[in-house]
């Protein structure tokens, strides 16, 4: 339930998508009663939560920049806070699917596009199933029992979820599961002839750790690859990192697709790699 009091996600963004401040800023208006479902507020770090049983869900506190908001003749930013509420994020959904592969549905469907009625996940009639497809892990309800006959993937097929079917004739069929849209969290990339770069910043400066995202793949077998650059940047936004040292440079699909990859590259222009490790789809 995403209006839940004991919420204890490790979500920091608002639905507005404005970054948490940490709940034990000092600037935090006094909430009397707050309990948090992590030991205190400091273990809560900047984590929505709803530590006042707010009717309204998980919240958070924001920072806005203003100038020249108060008679401050510096021209120094004032910084407020503002409270804003978080809709959490979940890695599964009974209603869609969120992953590209649908590895993550654990809804009840259990009829496949064309109508046919699924078969028992672990039962071997009217066909025989697959033994590499009867592992508890592959589900994410962590048990091929309680599939039923509901449409998964276990095999982590690339049309989606899909089951064996009660038709004699027909041993396999896809499941009309729709992606679960997601516009205030998505950023789109698509595919032109032109080749350009666009730069992102994590705001506020205080943020140094806890850099979560997610990449929806429709093909992992094309050789497209992201790059995502890790840099600091000078008082005028401009990279400075090349200048004084190096960057990092986070590859999605290193290597002919087969790796996510964290390489270290020099003033020089010499890369190294930094860390490897071969992807997968939950």
């Amino acid at each position: 339930d995403e209006m839940a009091e004991d919420y204890n996600g490790t979500q920091w963004t608002t639905f507005a998508g404005n970054p948490c401040v940490p709940w034990i800023y000092s600037d935090l208006p006094e909430m009397k009663h707050a309990k948090f479902p992590d030991s205190s507020s400091l273990e809560a770090v900047n984590f929505c939560r709803n530590p006042t049983k707010d009717p309204n869900g998980p919240f958070c506190f924001t920072m806005r920049d203003s100038m020249n908001l108060t008679s401050d003749v510096t021209g120094d930013n004032v910084v407020r806070v503002h409270k804003e509420y978080c809709k959490p994020r979940f890695c599964q959904s009974a209603a869609c699917k969120m992953s590209g592969l649908g590895t993550d549905y654990f809804g009840l469907k259990s009829s496949t596009r064309s109508g046919r009625i699924c078969q028992i996940w672990v039962s071997n009639f009217p066909h025989k199933i697959d033994k590499q497809v009867q592992s508890d892990d592959l589900y994410p309800t962590r048990s091929v029992k309680l599939a039923k006959n509901y449409c998964r993937n276990p095999s982590r097929d690339f049309g989606g979820p899909w089951c064996y079917t009660l038709d004699p004739l027909v041993e396999r069929d896809r499941c009309d599961v729709t992606d679960c849209d997601k516009p205030e969290h998505c950023t789109q990339l698509i595919t032109t002839h032109s080749v350009g770069s666009r730069w992102k910043y994590i705001l506020p400066p205080w943020r140094i750790r806890g850099l979560y995202f997610w990449l929806k793949v429709w093909d992992p077998r094309s050789y497209d690859i992201l790059h995502i650059v890790l840099t600091s940047v000078d008082a005028t936004g401009g990279p400075r990192a090349v200048r004084e040292g190096g960057y990092f440079d986070l590859v999605i699909g290193y290597n002919k697709n087969e790796y996510v990859a964290l390489l270290w590259t020099d003033k020089t222009g010499e890369t190294r790699d930094g860390y490897l490790t071969k992807w997968s789809f939950f």
